[in-house]
């Protein structure tokens, strides 16, 4: 058991809850060998994360292992989101505090809510309460208690499901002061860690924060693609990584310059696409030979390696620089660099690691809260549109902080209580 501690930030950003801090639960409760064989489990719907609305491509996208069963019930067009709890037996939630229903302490209740595993539905009908049959992705050792879809209603007992435990404060839910051994402290504790980052910081940071597939082909911003989802100018990064003897093989015959001549003249591939959106007739993407070009490059042996080196030359190095530049030097600010570089660009990051006067914890929070978004007027038509998207952006920039706080988590920090 480690004697790290752990930054409670999730706590004080709305739907973001504890996911950080119930990752590394989930994530232990989910290695062992009891499942085998074993996929599919009888969980309980505790409640929605989708009011009627469903979630945007982009965030399904957004979400891990999120290819739908060929089994799963329902035939509306959108995706709905809940919160589930397991309760087949041996349940890879036991390890999880169980929610209550006490209406004098809903803060909290909600908060362990937020920790248990986030489940995708074709169905949008489903209420607190009600039995459902849930599949979950296994992973190389493990499964993936992150997401998972509902498979369909176990027509028993609906909406009849209730904790028999007594209401928790937060410090009894955590069991006192740790989670797996990382301390719980109170938001806004700087971190005072100084080790030196390690050698797989980037890998780590590729693999299982941005957690991107390298064979991603999506209509998100006119064209986003690979394991980094390269969209708009960052796709010159692309192309020249590619070479012309790649790009001539997959874009009928097309240079990397003749690439980047397209591309620019659709304005970087989004054309009249807004940001955070999918290509609206204008962009790269809706270009058959550019779509098909790439669909077929994704698959090349070759891809996977050329798109590591390219963000690791481009985005992590280039991140890493930057921030060794300011004091930075642990893999968890590397990390907090390079993840809201991949989302911001190098001048994204720098605007707001300056506003937060280069501290890399004030950064992280200033990302997740949006700080560089600007709200759209009052007067704007598409106003409700807008801070809907705005809204969707960080829930997503609030997941990846929740894996950098489960992978990089701050081994020491400044003030740290355990009274939460």
């Amino acid at each position: 058991m480690s004697n790290e501690l752990y930054p409670f930030e999730a706590l004080t950003i709305q739907g973001g809850a504890t996911d950080s801090i119930a990752a590394m639960t989930r994530k232990k409760a989910a290695k062992t060998d009891i499942y085998e064989g074993k996929n599919q489990f009888i969980a309980v719907i505790l409640k929605p994360l989708t009011e009627g609305t469903g979630f945007t491509q982009e965030e399904v996208a957004g979400q891990v292992g999120t290819e739908a069963p060929d089994n799963s019930a329902g035939t509306h067009g959108k995706i709905y989101g809940f919160k589930i709890r397991i309760i087949s037996a041996n349940s890879p939630h036991a390890f999880l505090p169980e929610p209550c229903y006490d209406t004098t302490n809903t803060a909290i209740n909600g908060m362990i809510q937020d920790m248990h595993t986030t489940a995708l539905s074709r169905e949008g009908t489903y209420a607190n309460g009600d039995e459902v049959y849930v599949q979950l992705e296994k992973t190389d050792f493990s499964y993936n208690l992150d997401s998972c879809w509902i498979i369909g209603p176990t027509n028993s007992n609906q909406g009849t499901y209730s904790s028999n435990l007594d209401c928790l404060t937060v410090k009894d839910a955590f069991g006192g002061k740790t989670i797996d051994g990382a301390v719980v402290v109170p938001s806004g504790a700087p971190c005072a860690d100084t080790t030196p980052a390690t050698s797989d910081w980037a890998r780590i940071t590729l693999i299982d924060v941005l957690r991107k597939k390298s064979t991603d082909v999506l209509p998100l911003d006119g064209g986003s693609i690979g394991v980094a989802h390269y969209a708009s100018s960052g796709l010159e990064k692309l192309y020249k990584g590619m070479g012309d003897t790649i790009t001539k093989k997959y874009f009928g015959d097309r240079t990397v310059n003749d690439l980047i001549t397209f591309s620019k003249g659709k304005n970087w591939c989004k054309g009249t696409t807004l940001t955070g959106q999918n290509d609206d007739g204008t962009g790269c993407y809706s270009t058959e030979w550019w779509r098909i070009g790439m669909e077929r490059f994704v698959q090349d042996p070759k891809s996977k390696e050329i798109q590591s080196k390219i963000w690791l030359a481009k985005t992590g190095n280039a991140a890493k620089k930057v921030a060794e530049g300011h004091g930075w030097v642990t893999s968890r600010q590397f990390a907090i660099a390079a993840g809201i570089t991949n989302s911001l660009g190098p001048t994204g990051f720098r605007v707001l690691a300056t506003k937060a006067g280069w501290d890399s914890e004030k950064t992280l929070r200033a990302y997740v809260v949006g700080a560089n978004q600007v709200p759209p007027a009052a007067s704007d038509p598409k106003r409700n549109k807008k801070l809907s998207d705005q809204a969707s952006q960080r829930r997503h920039w609030q997941r990846r902080m929740d894996r950098i706080n489960n992978y990089f988590p701050c081994k020491s920090l400044t003030g740290a209580s355990s009274n939460v």
